[in-house]
């Protein structure tokens, strides 16, 4: 959601590409995250680490690492999609399911 309001935020609407990159990102990291909650495939989780490495690499990609702001919003991001889903495919390797990671804990599930 961050992605989708910074352009209009932070009044880079005139730009060409950073909204661009904003919108599509932020929609396809919304998609994946959506449907990887309901139902983890490890691919919807590669495809987040995709999406999360071109919002990382798009400022410098793009040449518009000028627009501080929008370049931000990118890379904080970024960094954090790509982390939280290589999350989700270790704890999928070790054999862990989402609802088992409250149980890890000692913690009773609802």
């Amino acid at each position: 959601m961050i992605l989708l309001v910074t352009p209009q935020i932070f009044d880079e609407a005139d730009e060409l590409l950073a909204p661009r990159s904003a919108v599509l990102g932020g929609v396809l990291v919304m998609c994946f995250g959506f449907s990887a909650a309901v139902v983890f495939r490890e691919w919807r989780a590669w495809a987040e680490v995709a999406v999360g490495t071109w919002l990382l690499a798009a400022p410098w990609l793009l040449h518009w690492e000028r627009l501080s702001r929008a370049a931000c919003a990118h890379i904080v991001v970024g960094s954090v999609v790509p982390g939280i889903a290589a999350n989700g495919i270790g704890n999928s390797r070790a054999g862990m399911r989402p609802l088992e990671f409250s149980q890890q804990r000692g913690t009773q599930p609802c």
